[in-house]
Order: C-alpha cells, then structure tokens, then sequence
C-alpha cells in the first residue's frame, strides 16, 4: 500500500490565496504522460491513483485543453524560452537550445529579481557531452540528467553541477530527496523546475510502498510509475511548512502525449510522437499561492509555452500580455474571464518532415512541409479518426482557411492575434506598425550604408533626439539604440532587421536593413 498523507491537507488547508509578493514557485514535469491517464481530463478509461494530483486539482484548477509538443525536447526548449520551435529551431530531441534564446533563468537574473533558482532531473535541451549547458542558461544549480533518460533507474548517470557519477536510488526519489534538501537550503523566494524521469522507458517497478496498482505487465506498471510520482509530490510538499505551502504556486505538467504502446485510448500512432491530440495535448495543474478559484475546470486554449510568462510575472517581471509566443496565465488564475488564445499552435518534425498543427475551440487543421493536410472537428471527434479535408462545409472551408493563414503568420512573423505584445506592436495584438508607418527616407533621414557589414548610421531631421528600435525582420527585438542627430548600429549579425523609429516617445516610421558580413 502507498502512503496517502490525507490528499495533502487540499494543499494548503483552504489558504489557496489572491495574489502573494514573492511566491515559491514549483515546476514538476512528468516525462511521457497525456491526459487520457490522470483524472479530470474528460478522457474515459482506466488510471492510475493519484490522490495528490486530484487535490491539486480540488484545491486548484485543470486545463483540459492545454496543448505542448509531441515529444520532451521541444516542450522543454519552449518553456524555456517562451517561442515555439519554428522560432529556437528545436522541432525534436535533442534540440539543443542555443544561448542567444534566453532562458527563464537568464531572464529572471537579467532583471535583477530576487529568486534562487534550481533545475533538478531531466535537462535534455542540450548534448550529452557538455555538462554546463544549465549553468550556461544561468541556472544556479543542476542535479539530474541530460539526456533523454536512462537504462535503468536503479542504476543511472547523472550531473551535479557539471561533476559527472552515477546514482542507484530510484530516480523518483532520488530527484524529490535532493529537491526537499535544496528546498530546506533556501533564504530567499525560490524556483524549483523538477522535470522527472518517470514514466518515460524503461518501463520499470518502483519500489514498493510508492504505488497501489500491482505492476503486471507493461500498462500497469507504466500506472505504477505515475503512482510512484504522485507519492513523492506528496512527500515534497509536506516538507514545507504550513506557511511556505500557503506562499508556493504548485504547477504540474505532463510533456508530451501518453506512448503509443501504453495508451488504450488513443488509435495506433496517435499517442507520443503525433501531432493528434494523443500526442499534444497534455494534462496543466496549478494549485497554491497567485489562485484565487479551487476546483476550476478551465477549458480556454493554452500552449505550454504560457507557463513561460505565467511563472515571470508571478516572480514580479512585468510582461505586457506575455512574451515572445508565450501568454501569461495570470488573468485565468485570478478568475478573470479573458482567455488570449483564441488560437492555438505547435509544431514537431517527423521523420525529417516539419509538421505544425492549429485550432480553435473546436476545429483542428494539420499542416505538412510536404504539402500533407487534415483537418478535424476535435469536439465530435477527439481520437482524429474523421478527416474532414476533402468534404468541408462553407463554415468549415472558411476556418480552414483561416487556421492556414494564422500558421503562415506564426512561422514566419510574430501573430497579432494571440493576445500578447510581440514582434514590433505597439501594444498588445497592435500591429499597426506594420502596416501603417511610412518609411524614414521619406521623412529626410538617411540611412547608410543599406546593405551593411554589421554597422550603419541614420541621420537627419536635425539636431533632435531620437530612439530606434531593432528588430529581426520576423518581430524579434535585438535592441535600443539612441542619439542626437545621429544614431548608430554596430556589432549586428548577418539578415535582415527592421528599424523603428521613435520621437518624445511617438512611432514617426521605419525601414528595411540588411546586414551582410
């Protein structure tokens, strides 16, 4: 029998509190776990016993329609960063997630907030040869694994800070004892991202005492890992004391479909590794400190990507709608009645192929590199086994259209319908700057040389004081620039970018640069 410890006093006792300065904020993913196996996901059939989960779930809230990426390397790469992989160029394992993406640590330390910071188990956004890629991306302190997973989880390689050697406790609480000793060392508001192993292969027993149901064969014992994880949720959270438990946000998160060959829900190849809804659409918990509803079923479309900009501005950063592709949460949490994404999005690239993926409430369309289409009403037909495609009403062929539109847009630019400030909008979902500033030159600036070997210069319009913006020519912006007169660039990489001009604040126009060296 597994211990229970009462489903976790429903978290925090009643104390699931409005807004905190400064809460502790827990990330736990689980590795390979979809939402037609844990409770409260619509989803029928049989599941694993999971008392923790379904308390963090009575004290907080699900979201049953929260899509990340087919597999664990792009997921982790987008929370990361906060941008799908069409922008990080991570569509699969292993990724890895270069530098010049700033990470939510670099991000956290960058603004100077308070907060220690660890990434304890699965990292698996860079190679397995370079140790200090956490440290790179200013994470203040790594014990886990690189890798995709292990042979063995009672026998596994790990990295402790950049120091290689191997572990023989069972991976699942031997990540939750050092997660509970990091925990006890903190003096200041922290950050934990947890990303376990478990029930990613081997498909392994735990040890007893951690799991209800009997490991049988493969299904069952696969039940028996997620037991195992809901057990040492429990365990890390009643290490707290009552006190840190009411000031901590508790968020779960499954990062990728359930595999193919332990679902019995999903059809054959609509598990891990597919863009259907076996493969994308995963199980969102938050319970704690910042959550104002207990017991909410929220169906509002969310991408993993969200808890990017959910946890930055939980921390005190100041995000105008999100960040980058990643909507802030915050106004769901607080019970506000606003949901951004009135689209979502994921890409993936199978067998050399990128494929990307786009719905609204209830319609889903499918799109290929190789020209492949599909398109699903996921409302009616939630396992993808109708294809719509070539028998489209009017209605259908119209968001069909629309769907392919905004996944152009995505991929190639920053949307203006995604409920965030990105790109060069001047506010949020305002792109007006793209469409209606004239060019400079037609206001008497000049701008030389265009094209460039990495540095240029605009001057004119006499001796005022202006400020220009940088952008990637896809909406990425690189940084500010300001002068008298006369401003310049220098030290730009090769491409293309956009310059924005400002005035006493106002928007007066932009233009084209090319940077060649």
């Amino acid at each position: 029998m597994r211990f229970s410890g009462i489903l976790i006093s429903m978290i925090i006792s009643g104390s699931v509190l409005a807004q905190i300065d400064k809460p502790n904020i827990v990330l736990i993913i689980a590795d390979d776990l979809g939402v037609d196996v844990i409770n409260g996901f619509g989803i029928e059939g049989d599941k694993p016993v999971t008392p923790t989960l379904d308390s963090l779930r009575a004290s907080g809230m699900a979201f049953t329609n929260c899509w990340a990426t087919p597999q664990c390397t792009p997921t982790r790469a987008a929370l990361l960063s906060g941008k799908f992989g069409i922008k990080t160029g991570v569509f699969r394992p292993p990724g890895p997630l270069d530098l010049e993406h700033e990470s939510i640590f670099t991000k956290v330390k960058a603004a100077g907030l308070n907060y220690s910071m660890s990434a304890i188990g699965k990292w698996h956004v860079g190679t397995n040869n370079n140790v200090n890629h956490p440290e790179q991306h200013n994470v203040d302190h790594f014990d886990g694994f690189l890798g995709a997973g292990f042979d063995d989880y009672y026998g596994w390689d790990k990295v402790t800070n950049g120091v290689r050697s191997t572990e023989t406790q069972y991976a699942t609480s031997y990540l939750t004892d050092v997660a509970i000793d990091w925990i006890e060392e903190q003096t200041k508001p922290w950050f934990l991202w947890l990303a376990h192993a478990a029930p990613h292969a081997p498909i392994q027993a735990p040890p007893v005492g951690l799991f209800t149901t009997e490991p049988t064969d493969r299904q069952s014992t696969y039940f028996a890992m997620i037991e195992a994880i809901d057990h040492e949720i429990n365990r890390l959270i009643h290490s707290l004391s009552e006190e840190a438990r009411a000031n901590t946000l508790f968020i779960f998160l499954g990062d990728n479909g359930t595999p193919n060959n332990v679902t019995d829900f999903w059809p054959n190849r609509h598990g891990k590794g597919s863009i259907y809804e076996g493969g994308l659409r995963v199980p969102l918990l938050m319970s704690g400190a910042g959550i104002s509803r207990q017991g909410a079923i929220e169906p509002a479309l969310v991408q993993s990507t969200d808890l990017h900009a959910t946890i930055l501005e939980m921390m005190g950063l100041d995000l105008p709608g999100g960040d980058f592709n990643s909507a802030s949460l915050l106004p769901l949490l607080a019970g506000e009645n606003n949901a951004q994404r009135e689209i979502n999005y994921s890409d993936y690239e199978i067998d050399d192929v990128l494929v990307w993926a786009t719905r609204t409430d209830r319609y889903k369309l499918i799109e290929g590199a190789d020209g492949n289409q599909e398109f699903y009403d996921i409302i009616e037909d939630i396992k993808e086994e109708d294809n719509l495609i070539n028998r489209l009403t009017a209605e259908q062929e119209t968001i069909m259209n629309m769907l392919q539109e905004e996944a152009a847009i995505i991929r190639r630019d920053w949307s203006c319908n995604d409920g965030i400030q990105n790109g060069i909008e001047a506010s949020i979902d305002d792109c007006s700057l793209i469409t209606n500033t004239v060019d400079i030159s037609a206001l008497g600036f000049s701008i030389y040389p265009n094209p460039n070997n990495g540095q240029f210069w605009i001057e004119g319009a006499g001796q005022e004081d202006y400020v220009a913006r940088l952008y990637t020519i896809t909406g990425t912006y690189v940084n500010k620039y300001q002068g008298i007169g006369r401003i310049t660039f220098s030290n730009l990489r090769s491409g293309q970018y956009i310059v924005v001009l400002y005035h006493d604040g106002d928007v007066i126009g932009q233009t084209k640069v090319i940077v060649d060296n």
